[in-house]
């Protein structure tokens, strides 16, 4: 990428504290006002609820569309940035805009703003597996090999049927030099099915990442 930024720079001071305040704050809770009417703010539970589906059909349509990609292959990370956070603030464990606030983090050099979205969907929706994968993936991305295992084993112990948990333990497992354990998570990997489908990857040509 030949153009990085560093938000922690190109972001005042005062403006960082107010986000972090801001969402400290709505963390709280797990719905929320939106033109008077309240929604639920779990991802996973979105289409239950008809006025819910079309709050994160919306929200995808307009926050997680082509101009993110655009952006992000053009470096131009702040209005990228913009659209992850609003649909975090809309759906805090929405999958596809977790990993994208990963991986403009890790662009940007300033992963504390990926890792307390992490942090604050799990503490909303600590129920789902995928999401305790998600961030273990993340962890082992940051160098944190041994805390992103123990988040990944979370995830299988509570879904053991979750392919894409197993797939990135075994990544997590040669990384860190167990190669034994690294091929037996691939190969249960495999046996589930497991096949890397996720949005991200197949941005990933584009990006040149």
């Amino acid at each position: 990428m030949n153009k990085i930024v560093n938000l922690r720079t190109s972001i005042p001071l005062f403006m960082q504290v107010f986000f972090a305040a801001f969402f400290s704050f709505s963390s709280v809770y797990a719905d929320s006002k939106v033109g008077g009417e309240h929604y639920n703010l779990d991802y996973f539970t979105a289409t239950q609820n008809p006025q819910t589906k079309h709050l994160l059909d919306l929200v995808e349509a307009h926050h997680l569309d082509e101009d993110v990609w655009t952006n992000l292959r053009a470096g131009d990370f702040e209005p990228a940035l913009a659209s992850v956070l609003y649909t975090l603030r809309r759906f805090p464990n929405h999958p596809t805009a977790l990993q994208l606030i990963g991986s403009i983090a890790r662009l940007t050099n300033n992963q504390s703003i990926a890792l307390f979205h992490y942090k604050k969907a799990l503490s909303l929706f600590p129920q789902y597996a995928f999401t305790h994968a998600q961030y273990g993936k993340y962890l082992v991305e940051l160098g944190k090999v041994n805390e992103g295992i123990a988040e990944l084993k979370e995830a299988i112990k509570m879904d053991p049927k979750l392919a894409a948990a197993y797939a990135w333990l075994a990544k997590a497992y040669y990384k860190s030099g167990q190669s034994q354990l690294g091929r037996q998570a691939d190969e249960q990997a495999k046996a589930l099915g497991y096949k890397d489908s996720t949005v991200m990857e197949a941005h990933k040509n584009k990006l040149n990442w």
